[in-house]
């Protein structure tokens, strides 16, 4: 229960969130060569509090002429819980630009609005990448990032001096256009090893695209795609009616897909885990088989042979093990022994 009024708890706030910069700014003066550094704006609620100008620009000052230059040790940057104008952003990525060792980055419900109170989500990706071109991990969690948004990022992650090894866009409202703007991107992106899109907003027209791309990235290794639409196990049960009222035929199985991911893992030898578990069993299975060293399968003939195999022992979790241990190959061999299969 609070003993303020509305005015004095506003009051109250705004000298905590100053109170509270200048503590960060003292850190980021008193500890030469830091590695990691975390500001929180928002409340002991983690409520976003929107913060002056002056202080942002004066923290931006601090992260410069302290932390910045060549000498900067500084690999791990937090900003969360943060409503900032235009003019404050662009301050602080002035800022991550003087940080040329900055290896991963985290932005959590960290806003910019324009004069008109209006929130410009594309203003915090532009040119993030270029800003922080040694950036390996990128972390924008309820940002309210758009399509338009996902589109920049894309962009920029199709240039080849990328570095970026995990993009998480959880919680921001891409939807369908902006899941298949990153889509295409992987098609010919090869630095990229995780990709979180939870809680988006799009459905089975972006699997589709994703999954196309998927086909042919070499460094994907986890996706994480949960709280979606189109991730329904119930579409395998579909999947199984449709293969027991058809023949199977050598010159298209695609029909007996229930999930384009299925598709997809038929092709891609390198992709390890997807979340949400278990969309159907055959994304589950094949996984597993990535996961035992199917990449090492190099021989043409037998990555013709593989996607017919796999349809039609798909029930059969033993099939991982027997399959690759049948294999001739000192490479295979090398790749599977001792190898373990769990369920």
């Amino acid at each position: 229960m609070s003993y303020l009024s509305p005015s004095e708890h506003r009051i109250w706030t705004r000298y905590m969130s100053t109170d509270k910069m200048r503590q960060y700014r003292r850190i980021l003066e008193t500890t030469p060569e830091m590695k990691r550094f975390s500001i929180h704006g928002g409340g002991d609620t983690g409520t976003v509090v929107d913060n002056d100008d002056d202080q942002i620009l004066e923290l931006a000052t601090a992260i410069v002429l302290h932390q910045g230059g060549e000498k900067s040790k500084l690999e791990e940057f937090t900003i969360d819980f943060f409503t900032v104008s235009v003019l404050s952003w662009n301050a602080l990525g002035n800022a991550l630009r003087e940080l040329p060792k900055l290896k991963r980055l985290f932005l959590r419900q960290v806003h910019v609005k324009n004069d008109d109170g209006e929130t410009m989500p594309v203003l915090l990706t532009e040119n993030l990448l270029s800003k922080c071109p040694t950036l390996e991990q990128l972390h924008m969690v309820d940002c309210h990032l758009n399509a338009m948004a996902a589109q920049d990022i894309a962009r920029q992650l199709a240039m080849k001096h990328s570095k970026l090894q995990v993009l998480s866009l959880e919680g921001n409202s891409i939807g369908n256009v902006g899941v298949k703007c990153i889509g295409r991107v992987l098609d010919c992106n090869s630095s990229l090893l995780a990709l979180d899109i939870d809680r988006v907003g799009c459905s089975m027209d972006a699997w589709v695209v994703l999954a196309d791309s998927l086909k042919r990235n070499p460094s994907l290794l986890r996706l994480s795609c949960s709280g979606n639409g189109g991730l329904d196990p119930v579409v395998e049960k579909v999947a199984l009616t449709s293969e027991s009222e058809t023949t199977d035929t050598s010159s298209d199985i695609r029909s007996s897909f229930g999930h384009p991911f299925e598709e997809m893992l038929c092709f891609n030898t390198t992709l390890l885990t997807i979340q949400p578990p278990r969309i159907t069993s055959q994304i589950e299975f094949l996984l597993r088989l990535n996961r035992a060293g199917r990449k090492w399968i190099g021989d043409e003939s037998m990555a013709k042979l593989f996607p017919r195999i796999l349809h039609r022992v798909r029930q059969d979790p033993d099939v991982v093990f027997y399959f690759l241990k049948a294999q001739s190959g000192t490479m295979l061999q090398t790749a599977c022994a001792g190898t373990t299969i769990k369920s």
